[in-house]
């Protein structure tokens, strides 16, 4: 069962329907909640989730991208993302916090780094 949601994912990402493969991941989720995709599709996913308002989702499938590829190059911009969403949504303040923190050290666009430092100022206002 989990190999074919699995298939359906993908398909539906291929036709670029996002919003019905984020609904299928959410019922992957359910059946394995450390089930993760490959890395475009995950962070396809975890993309619109977040663009969909499902807040608490998305922070799940970007914690899953996070841990499963580590050293990925977009790390700083999942962490600014995730981070963004525990402030602003999911009161995971100290969870922010950390997310924000680490992902200044690497952010080079200086709006992404405004952002984040807002978002930090705003944990401590």
């Amino acid at each position: 069962k989990l190999m074919g949601i699995r298939l359906a994912i993908s398909q539906l990402i291929t036709q670029q329907q996002l919003q019905e493969a984020s609904c299928k991941y959410i019922d992957l989720l359910e059946l394995d909640a450390a089930q993760v995709l490959p890395r475009d599709q995950q962070l396809d996913i975890s993309n619109q989730l977040a663009r969909d308002g499902r807040h608490l989702m998305a922070a799940q499938a970007y914690e899953l991208f996070l841990h499963a590829f580590p050293k990925d190059h977009d790390r700083d911009q999942v962490e600014l993302m995730l981070g963004l969403l525990c402030v602003r949504y999911l009161d995971r303040k100290q969870r922010g916090r950390e997310l924000l923190t680490a992902a200044l050290k690497n952010l080079r666009d200086q709006a992404h780094i405004d952002l984040a430092r807002t978002a930090l100022a705003q944990i401590d206002a």
